[in-house]
């Protein structure tokens, strides 16, 4: 889906391209428009390169609703810092790419002028929005009511401003990129025109700014990830939850396996390595075999533990559980089914949640059991929301606010994944999600008091133009 979504993109710049071109000839044709000659596979590999490069870039200064989605995963990142040589070929070859880039733009005559216009818009726009900043902190005297009419007028005037500053590098960089040297004069239909365009766009970012200064989160819950707070134990154990249970978390994450006899076992990975330093996997052997091996994590050790004993354990522990089924190749056909007929009663009675990241047990247990609360598990923020799940559960770095607005009109919740930063929870917050998933349960306690406290439109603003929250704890 997304190698389809670059290839549209590819071809949509190549079409702008060709009609800024046309828009300067005097024998304009929309024929030559349509002329896609320098789409191939060359081009657009350095589309996928320079493109993806020059959106990140654009979605640091100029805070679009469009710009700020275009992230890689934070999840994907870590896994990359963690595989060196997979850092120093990306390394390599990002500097190689940029050092083409700049002999390319060198050759046409045109790197100072692209410099300048690069450097005036980013230095204008930056300065633009701490004015406007610092503007909404000096106007705290107002009564709250009045504050907050201002908030999202100044929100308003932020987005429209980074939108014009964004469409402006664009066109100019483009214009110098295709050899016109041409100023066109606009004529009064073109004026009504933007204006009309400016109109609504200031229309449909009020509607959303009110909805993003709200500061009720009188339902957020607060969910230990593998049932762990702080590294207090072995994830997935029922020692570890043992102790998490003590901090009252609302509700306990754990992941569920299949195992080679039919039966489930409480762990995340495919595989037993980082856990036991061994290769089976759960579907390799039995329920009994599985739990005889000792796993171990934070210095602590401990038992792989059957669903079955995980359950009775939080059972006597009144604890809520939010279940993710994990799935393999290696699966019986009847999964779900046993799945449903041993578990469902007892997920019911106790209010628990089930979710999954592979969307075919989502729509299979809402056939089997439409009573069971399923989520489902999004690491990238691609498309709208789905109208069938109870839920969604999405990574942090890539969730936004439409997201939830769209998913809450579904009266659906929405909960984010992994959130261990301070930073990044009170982004979080201020985003209106339902629920938080982190391995740092005490953190995140404080941190939803200290939001409660200290909530203020100023905050708010301020979260909306943080750049990379989870480096910037500084300015929280």
């Amino acid at each position: 889906m997304l190698l389809i979504l670059l290839l549209v993109l590819n071809v949509e710049f190549i079409f702008l391209i060709n009609c800024i071109k046309e828009i300067h000839q005097q024998d304009f044709s929309f024929r030559k428009i349509w002329n896609f000659k320098s789409f191939n596979l060359k081009n657009f590999l350095l589309f996928l390169v320079y493109g993806l490069f020059v959106a990140f870039f654009l979605s640091i200064f100029f805070r679009t609703p469009l710009l700020v989605n275009l992230k890689i995963p934070e999840f994907v990142m870590d896994y990359m810092s963690r595989s060196w040589w997979l850092l120093l070929i990306l390394g390599i070859y990002f500097f190689a790419s940029l050092f083409w880039a700049i002999r390319w733009l060198e050759q046409r005559g045109v790197l100072k002028i692209v410099g300048k216009i690069i450097a005036i818009t980013v230095g204008v726009t930056i300065l633009f929005d701490v004015i406007i900043y610092f503007l909404q902190k000096a106007c705290a005297i107002f009564p709250g009511k009045y504050l907050k009419i201002l908030a999202i007028f100044n929100l308003d005037l932020i987005q429209l401003f980074n939108e014009i500053a964004a469409i402006f590098l664009l066109a100019e960089v483009i214009n110098l990129l295709v050899n016109t040297g041409q100023r066109l004069k606009n004529t009064k239909k073109e004026y009504f025109f933007v204006i009309i365009c400016l109109l609504a766009f200031i229309s449909l970012t009020t509607a959303s700014n009110i909805s993003y200064f709200n500061s009720n989160i009188s339902g957020l819950v607060l969910i230990s990830h593998r049932g762990v707070d702080q590294g207090n134990g072995v994830q997935n154990t029922i020692s570890a939850l043992n102790k998490t249970a003590k901090k009252r978390p609302d509700y306990v994450e754990i992941d569920v396996h299949e195992t080679k006899d039919g039966n489930f076992v409480v762990m995340h990975d495919e595989d037993l390595r980082k856990l036991a330093g061994c290769s089976e996997k759960p579907h390799d052997l039995t329920l009994k075999q599985l739990t005889k091996i000792t796993v171990s994590e934070n210095g602590k050790k401990d038992k792989i533990a059957s669903f079955d004993q995980y359950l009775l354990a939080a059972k006597k522990l009144h604890q809520k559980l939010l279940i993710e089924i994990k799935t393999t190749p290696k699966d019986s056909r009847l999964f779900l089914t046993r799945f449903n007929k041993k578990y469902s009663r007892v997920i019911l009675e106790n209010n628990y949640l089930v979710q999954s990241l592979d969307f075919h047990v989502v729509e299979q247990l809402y056939k089997i059991n439409p009573r069971l609360k399923v989520f489902y598990i999004q690491p990238y923020n691609f498309a709208q929301p789905d109208t069938l799940p109870a839920g969604f559960a999405m990574e942090y770095s890539t969730l936004n606010a439409r997201f939830i607005r769209v998913a809450h009109r579904h009266h659906q919740q929405v909960y984010v994944w992994t959130t261990n930063s301070k930073t990044v929870m009170k982004k979080m917050l201020y985003e209106h999600v339902d629920g938080i998933i982190t391995d740092n349960l005490s953190q995140a306690k404080r941190v939803v008091k200290e939001y409660q406290r200290q909530y203020s439109y100023v905050k708010q603003l301020k979260n909306y133009l943080l750049i990379e929250p989870a480096q910037l704890d500084f300015l929280v």
